[in-house]
């Protein structure tokens, strides 16, 4: 019995307790679930606030965007500075042969046209010598007659009839005439004029009909593969070119260029207009497309620096006191402005100008949205890509 008593009371204690245990969680979890919908409540109140807040800061920073000045920028940096003389030029051939009879007569005929590519020996034109024929027949009648007497005087000298120096008059009369056919003939054969040398017809100097001496050229040939472009320079530029310098040839009806260099500076100034020749050799394109007497633009490098500062002319601003300025960016602050800088330019050439004091490598400028900008102005610097879109 008192076994039993005692399991009962151990069963009795543990239901107890079993009963204290579940009514603590119960309450334990009550008041989590109490505590969780006041955080939440609290969130709500806290994300609102802070939606409120962003929206103030999105307000805030629109307005200063509003106030900010747009610009593209650019760093300054060490480049090298040619400065070139743009001048009007013609390409000449290097070499010109004139092609002039060796005897007077009237052109007969002419086998060749200007452009015409000819080849060393080949036939030009034939003068009219049909004098010179007429001639030779006369002569050849005479010599014939001569020949006739001279025969029949050798005939009576062996005889011993006659004297000897009826003989020797005779037979000089046939030498004299053969020599006399001879050169005739010779001259003749000069009727026919035949090219020099390989090329090209530059020029007709006379046509069929006109009478052709010697000395006064019928034909001009030249080279179509050695050419050369000559220039005129202003007596001011002496100093500034030595043979050996580079040029560039442009040629506007072909939009082609090419390098040259001088090889001759005249040594005579033109009185008519202040100005000595330079002459550079070419090359002849493939296509045989550069003709003499062309007219070419040749760029010739007077003045150049290494290693210097270097704008675009359009950033450069100038007050009215004739001071010249740039506008660069100021980052010492905690937002990026503009500020006035005062330079001093050198030599200009196709919108660029060497800058020689006011500036350091390293040194941004602003160069969209430059003008009309203001020192102290702050600035929104937009990238290549944003700037496009916009300028």
């Amino acid at each position: 019995m008192k076994k039993i008593s005692l399991i009962a009371l151990l069963l009795l204690a543990l239901l107890v307790a079993c009963n204290n245990n579940s009514e603590s969680t119960e309450a334990t979890a009550e008041y989590l679930k109490i505590q969780l919908k006041e955080k939440k409540s609290l969130l709500k109140e806290l994300e609102g606030e802070i939606a409120n807040i962003l929206l103030q800061l999105e307000q805030l920073d629109t307005l200063n965007q509003s106030q900010l000045t747009t610009v593209t920028v650019d760093t300054m940096t060490l480049t090298d500075f040619f400065h070139f003389v743009d001048l009007q030029a013609t390409i000449l051939p290097e070499n010109e042969v004139l092609v002039t009879p060796e005897i007077s007569g009237r052109i007969q005929k002419l086998y060749v046209r200007e452009g015409q590519k000819v080849s060393k020996g080949q036939k030009i034109g034939d003068l009219d010598v049909q004098s010179l024929l007429s001639q030779r027949s006369e002569l050849e009648t005479q010599y014939s007659l001569a020949k006739d007497l001279l025969s029949r005087q050798e005939g009576l000298w062996k005889e011993k009839i006659g004297s000897e120096l009826q003989y020797l008059e005779a037979k000089n009369t046939v030498e004299r005439l053969e020599k006399s056919i001879a050169t005739l003939d010779l001259t003749i054969n000069k009727a026919s004029v035949y090219a020099p040398a390989n090329g090209v017809v530059l020029q007709l100097n006379a046509k069929e009909g006109e009478l052709a001496s010697p000395g006064l050229p019928i034909v001009s040939i030249v080279s179509s593969k050695e050419l050369k472009v000559v220039a005129e320079l202003p007596e001011t530029y002496l100093t500034r070119v030595k043979i050996g310098d580079k040029l560039q040839v442009l040629f506007p009806a072909l939009q082609q260029e090419q390098p040259a260099t001088i090889k001759l500076i005249g040594s005579v100034i033109n009185p008519a207009n202040r100005t000595f020749k330079i002459e550079a050799s070419i090359k002849a394109d493939a296509n045989d497309l550069i003709k003499p007497n062309m007219m070419v633009k040749v760029k010739i490098n007077d003045f150049s620096l290494e290693n210097t500062l270097v704008l675009p002319l359009p950033l450069v601003q100038q007050e009215i006191s004739g001071k010249k300025y740039v506008m660069i960016v100021d980052y010492s602050g905690e937002r990026p402005k503009s500020l006035k800088r005062y330079i001093q330019t050198g030599k200009a050439f196709v919108n660029k100008t060497v800058v020689e004091s006011g500036l350091e490598p390293g040194d941004i400028v602003v160069v969209e949205g430059a003008r009309g900008l203001v020192s102290g102005a702050y600035l929104n610097i937009l990238n290549y890509a944003e700037a496009s879109k916009i300028f």
